[in-house]
């Protein structure tokens, strides 16, 4: 829809609206007005009652049954544009792996659950490739670095998602269960940022990292000691990567999931008692599915995201603010 329409269309209607509001409201409600467009036309200041016009063109939107497509695939964003994706096999690295693909993109997708990874692989087709990988092994991380050299010649995208959970009240926390947890949620991160970063470095390629935190790095859940201290690790770490990296022009971001449908979750949103606790204390009352997390990394991995680093983007359904 055309910014003059939606002009005729809210005369019409007599909606308040200033006509210099219109461009705004075009370029926040349909796609494909371009915001650069908008600020070519010399729209420099949003007027006064921008927000009262907001509400008021979704309300109109609404009336004409306008429709914003959530999850899209962006056909072609990264076309020519290399990854490597941990903890692939399923979830939401899986969901990653498929729409990374399906943009245009070519992966070195990997896991330590290497038949889950190869049927994945199998799926999605020639774009990945799978390979059986440790991410708490700097010998199995550095096979990994390697592979995608000789795969691509480089680097662009580090995706680093593998990570475990387990539960246990703190006194009942084993040494052993928080070596694990740490090793491939915090160590994991460490060791595939470091060995990809450097691979980039040498390439002379500005690429990007996404790291896959947690709302547990926000807020405190009971029996979680062990991952919430290592996703709290991943968002400080993120931060670090992105002020030493950045003179290399690499950016460096995270996304911190809530709840979300993967094996990872199952035993939690199988009690229902346990559901109904966590879902009063969200904004969006459902788990996320797993490609909704993956929309946020692709973002955080794509150009519409080039002047952000060390930045954690919560995709919690408002968890963390209530």
């Amino acid at each position: 829809m055309s910014c003059l329409k939606a002009t005729h269309l809210i005369k019409k209607q007599h909606v308040r609206q200033s006509a210099q509001d219109i461009p705004f409201l075009c370029a926040f409600s349909f796609p494909e007005k371009s915001v650069s467009a908008v600020l070519a036309k010399g729209h420099k200041d949003r007027p006064s009652g921008f927000f009262y016009n907001v509400i008021s063109f979704i309300q109109l939107a609404k009336t004409l049954k306008v429709k914003r497509r959530i999850g899209e695939m962006i056909k072609g964003r990264f076309e020519g544009k290399t990854a490597v994706i941990t903890g692939a096999a399923q979830g939401m690295g899986e969901a990653i792996a498929r729409r990374f693909a399906a943009e245009g993109g070519r992966a070195l997708i990997v896991d330590i659950e290497v038949d889950k990874l190869e049927a994945v692989a199998a799926s999605i087709g020639e774009a990945v490739v799978p390979m059986e990988v440790d991410v708490r092994r700097s010998d199995s991380v550095a096979a990994m670095a390697e592979k995608a050299r000789e795969l691509y010649g480089k680097v662009d995208i580090l995706f680093s998602n593998a990570g475990i959970l387990d539960y246990a009240p703190f006194l009942e926390t084993t040494e052993e269960m928080y070596d694990d947890i740490m090793n491939t949620n915090a160590k994991g991160v460490f060791l595939c940022g470091k060995a990809i970063a450097q691979l980039m470095v040498d390439t002379g390629t500005k690429g990007c990292i996404v790291n896959t935190s947690s709302i547990n790095s926000k807020i405190v859940a009971a029996t979680t000691s062990a991952y919430s201290a290592s996703k709290g690790a991943v968002r400080q770490l993120t931060r670090v990567m992105a002020v030493d990296l950045a003179p290399y022009g690499i950016r460096v971001n995270a996304f911190a999931p809530g709840s979300v449908k993967t094996r990872m979750t199952e035993k939690t949103r199988a009690n229902k008692e346990k559901t109904a606790y966590f879902q009063s204390m969200w904004c969006i009352k459902r788990s996320a599915e797993p490609e909704e997390e993956a929309a946020v990394a692709l973002f955080l991995a794509s150009d519409d995201a080039s002047y952000m680093t060390g930045e954690t983007v919560c995709v919690d359904g408002g968890w963390h603010i209530v």
